[in-house]
């Protein structure tokens, strides 16, 4: 499946990957099965570099529409529902980001858009079912550095003698387009 995913910067990525360890030591499996990149919508195919390269600018205007800075924030931890085509995993556990829009990139992206997430959040689990874990206080951070990027999803089931236990998943992440500097 193809995603079109929004990347912070890797100065982030410490921050999310310890949060990702503390997920997974409570028992949340699927901690580690998502690129460090909130997933903004499902696509038919991959956007073009131009394509990108359009969204990448108005997530950056609106990023500084109505007297904002131009950052994105850290916010509560979210759970949102996944469309039937991730099979088996029934939701995303993410960060939700203040200053990244839900509908207005997507819309821009065309005939493509097969499915546009909601509620765009740093996803940090995918997750078989939709209760949050308890004890799931994400991490305070901020960023203005960011990246539009086509990404390339795959889930496998992990088989334990003869039964289904889980999924693996691999990804490919395509050439970043940064959102225009400040």
């Amino acid at each position: 499946m193809h995603l079109l995913a929004f990347i912070p910067h890797r100065d982030v990525f410490p921050v999310l990957r310890a949060y990702q360890r503390v997920l997974f030591a409570g028992g949340v499996e699927g901690a580690y099965s998502f690129p460090p990149a909130a997933p903004l919508a499902l696509l038919s195919r991959p956007l073009s570099a131009a394509a990108l390269k359009t969204l990448a600018g108005a997530l950056r205007e609106e990023s500084l529409a109505g007297g904002r800075d131009g950052k994105f924030r850290s916010g509560p931890a979210v759970v949102q529902d996944l469309p039937e085509l991730f099979g088996s995993i029934r939701a995303l556990l993410g960060i939700e980001l203040d200053g990244l829009p839900g509908t207005a990139a997507p819309e821009q992206a065309g005939a493509e858009v097969l499915y546009r997430f909601p509620r765009p959040a740093l996803c940090t689990a995918l997750i078989l079912n939709t209760v949050p874990p308890q004890d799931s206080i994400p991490p305070v951070f901020s960023f203005r550095a960011a990246a539009l990027a086509n990404i390339d999803l795959s889930f496998r089931p992990i088989s334990a003698a003869g039964s289904i236990r889980g999924y693996t998943a691999e990804w490919e992440t395509g050439p970043l387009v940064w959102l225009p500097k400040l």
